[in-house]
């Protein structure tokens, strides 16, 4: 084996020794949960408990569901997500417009 790809095999496996596992990018930790924005729920009877809009997605938290379910520019797009950010701001239609308009058609969840 020559020299550099020995220099190679024992850099990486040197990183992986040490590497750290690392919470994924994006994901909301229980204190952050917390801080995310309250539905005012204005219909009284809306499915969506908290919210958290950032400058390109709006992340949901229903209320059946300890998942965040988190919509972005790129799925399901950007009309949706702006205008899923509107209602959520007004406080009222958001999970009507979830269950009408995109439904399952989120980016992932947390």
């Amino acid at each position: 084996m020559n020299r550099s790809i020995s220099i190679m095999i024992w850099l990486l496996l040197a990183f992986f020794a040490n590497a750290q596992s690392l919470p994924a990018e994006g994901t909301l930790n229980a204190e952050e949960i917390s801080r995310m924005d309250s539905y005012a729920n204005l219909n009284g009877n809306s499915g969506v408990e908290k919210y958290q809009i950032t400058e390109t997605s709006i992340r949901v938290k229903f209320i059946t569901s300890s998942d965040i379910y988190v919509y972005t520019y790129q799925k399901p797009g950007k009309i949706h997500v702006d205008e899923m950010k509107r209602l959520a701001k007004s406080g009222r239609g958001l999970a009507t417009y979830i269950n009408q308009k995109v439904r399952k058609n989120y980016e992932h969840k947390e």
